[in-house]
């Protein structure tokens, strides 16, 4: 009997105890920097998204104000171009009216010393012509009769002549540039005439005008009315 009591307590000896396990408070202590570090690892990363999506706006927001302070530059240097061009026809057109000044000037020197010279031509015509007639015959008759022999004196005539003074013809212009004011000092009562070669004498009463252009003569004349 003791030996079965013997071998059932070996027997209970030899059965698997159970026990309820406890985590202890170093393990914890253990775990917590790793818990730690995974909480700081995943706040890092949502604050390295944050960091680069600012640095992606910062850049697309760099770019986009680069460009525009390109074409701004850009712009800038075309008007300074037009600028530049725009000075340059100032100046161009500044010598250009110099270069017109001077070649007005030049004609006008020129029409002066033309018209100089053609009223000494003129002159020297109309004094070469000065002493020359021209005549007009109207009517002529012969006296007797004529003669047969070959070396008989010439019959005399009897003729209507009208003489004219021989002028050139820029003088005859200038003399007939005072018609119709000479019309009208006749009709108001004054005494017309030339004075060689083209200017206007007009005589009323006692006193004598002389007029070498045709406007003179007008304004004198419109005075008369």
């Amino acid at each position: 009997m003791r030996k079965a009591k013997t071998d059932c307590g070996k027997l209970q000896d030899k059965s698997p105890i159970k026990t309820k396990t406890q985590p202890s408070p170093e393990l914890g202590l253990a775990l917590a920097p790793v818990m730690t570090d995974q909480v700081a690892s995943k706040d890092t990363d949502a604050e390295s998204s944050s960091i680069l999506l600012a640095i992606e706006s910062m850049n697309k927001t760099m770019t986009d104000r680069f460009y525009t302070l390109e074409a701004t530059l850009a712009s800038q240097a075309s008007l300074v171009s037009l600028g530049n061009r725009m000075t340059e026809i100032e100046e161009a057109n500044s010598s250009y009216d110099l270069r017109l000044s001077q070649v007005e000037q030049a004609c006008m020197q020129m029409q002066t010393e033309n018209h100089a010279l053609r009223s000494k031509v003129i002159d020297l015509e109309v004094r070469s012509r000065r002493e020359n007639i021209k005549i007009v015959v109207d009517r002529a008759h012969r006296l007797g009769r004529q003669s047969a022999v070959e070396d008989a004196t010439p019959s005399a005539m009897i003729a209507r002549i009208h003489h004219f003074p021989n002028l050139p013809v820029e003088v005859i212009k200038q003399r007939q540039a005072f018609d119709d004011v000479r019309k009208r000092l006749k009709e108001a009562g004054a005494r017309v005439g030339f004075i060689y070669p083209a200017r206007l004498r007009v005589t009323l009463g006692n006193s004598e005008q002389v007029f070498t252009s045709s406007q003179e003569a007008v304004l004198f004349a419109g005075s008369l009315s």
